[in-house]
C-alpha cells in the first residue's frame, strides 16, 4: 500500500522535519561556545596584565614605591643596625669635698683622685667705687655644677659682699664663660674670693 500523497515536495518535507526537531539544550555548549569562552578568558587575563602594567608605570611616575620582598621574602622592610647614643657624662659638683683645688696665678685647677677634671680661670675683672664684675672661663670635659654664692668680693674695710642673684648653674662640657657681678659693696673692692667647699680653703684674686 503506497503512502497517501501530502501535496508537498521532498524539499518542503525536509524543511518541515528540520524545523520540527526539538531545540538544543541551552545548558549545552557547542564548539563555537567553547571558542568564544576561551577568547573571553584570554581578554580578561590581558586586561588584568595591562592594568598591572599601568599601575607600575604610574608608581614610577609619581615616585610611589611598590612593595618589595626582603631577604626573608615576607614583604617586611629590612631592619637596619641599631645606633646607640653616647652615655651622658656625670656632672662635676664643685662643692664635693673629695675634689682638690690648686691655684696658680689666675687659674685654679680642680682635681679628683689626682686627675685634673676642671680649670677655672679669671679672665677679666672691673671695679667701680662700690661695685665689681668678674669674668671667668671654665674648661672641663664633663658638665660642671657651680654655685655663684661661693664667690665673695672683699672690700678695704674687711666687708664681705655677696654676688648678685646667687644661683646654681650647670656649665656644659668644653670651654665656657661665667660672669659674676657685685653691684653694691660696703667699701672699695679689694679681693675676689671663691670658696666652693665648706670649711676648705679656696682661691683669691687680688685687685
Amino acid at each position: 500500500m503506497s503512502p497517501e500523497p501530502t501535496g508537498r515536495s521532498l524539499s518542503d518535507q525536509l524543511k518541515h522535519l528540520q524545523y520540527a526537531e526539538p531545540p538544543l539544550d541551552p545548558s549545552g555548549f557547542t564548539l563555537d561556545d567553547v571558542v568564544r569562552g576561551g577568547r573571553r578568558r584570554r581578554q580578561r587575563r590581558t586586561v588584568a596584565q595591562i592594568a598591572a602594567a599601568v599601575v607600575a608605570v604610574a608608581a614610577l611616575g609619581t615616585g610611589v614605591a611598590l612593595p618589595r620582598l626582603n631577604g626573608n621574602g615576607d614583604g617586611t622592610p629590612p631592619v637596619g643596625p641599631t645606633i646607640s647614643s653616647a652615655p651622658m657624662l656625670p656632672r662635676i659638683d664643685l662643692s664635693d669635698g673629695r675634689l682638690k683645688l690648686a691655684q696658680k696665678g689666675a687659674a685654679v685647677t680642680v682635681s679628683k683622685n689626682g686627675t685634673v677634671v676642671a680649670t677655672l680661670t679669671l679672665t677679666s675683672a672691673t671695679y667701680g667705687t662700690r661695685s665689681g664684675r668678674a669674668v671667668f672661663s671654665m674648661d672641663a670635659e664633663q658638665p660642671v655644677l657651680i654655685d655663684t654664692s661661693a664667690f665673695t668680693l672683699y672690700d678695704t674695710d674687711g666687708g664681705e659682699n655677696s654676688a648678685d642673684s646667687p644661683r646654681k648653674l650647670t656649665l656644659p662640657p668644653g670651654k665656657t664663660s661665667l660672669t659674676v657681678d657685685f653691684s653694691d659693696t660696703h667699701a672699695k673692692p679689694a679681693v675676689i674670693g671663691w670658696v666652693p667647699q665648706d670649711g676648705e680653703d679656696g682661691a683669691t684674686w687680688e685687685r
